[in-house]
């Protein structure tokens, strides 16, 4: 994900590579990926592998790492470092940010809000520190129509 846009990229579904060949696809991809406007990357290795290695070659990255992929973010730039910006650059008080998530890549987002919502199909760790959780799919509304 980058400031503008989404871009997705695939490398060839269940084939397996030599650590060479991952070592220079890492290598391609940090080099495209390394200007500031890439906000998020997220990183599914094949099923069955797990790459304790991704984060020494992307060390620019904080990680959230869930049993199926990687989430990347710029040191220091994570959902909820956007409020925290949002909170200095325009002298914001308490009581004005509301953070709707639904997976362990929201916990910063949500310790930085005024409120959160955790979506009902969000896991425990969110949930347990929501202000709100939502019991239909319709988390958004749900909030709003409770507040009004």
């Amino acid at each position: 994900e980058t400031i503008d846009n989404i871009f997705i990229g695939k490398i060839h579904g269940e084939i397996t590579y030599t650590k060479k060949q991952l070592d220079a696809f890492y290598l391609d991809m940090m080099q495209q990926l390394s200007n500031e406007k890439v906000v998020k990357i997220s990183y599914f290795p094949p099923k069955g592998t797990k790459d304790d290695n991704i984060s020494k070659i992307f060390n620019q990255y904080d990680w959230v790492v869930y049993p199926h992929c990687y989430e990347l973010y710029h040191k220091g730039k994570n959902k909820g470092s956007i409020i925290e910006i949002f909170r200095n650059t325009f002298k914001i008080k308490d009581g004005v940010f509301v953070a709707f998530g639904d997976s362990e890549n929201d916990l910063d987002f949500f310790k930085q809000a005024d409120v959160s919502v955790a979506m009902r199909h969000a896991p425990d760790l969110l949930k347990n520190l929501a202000t709100f959780t939502a019991t239909t799919p319709n988390g958004v509304a749900e909030l709003i129509y409770k507040l009004i």
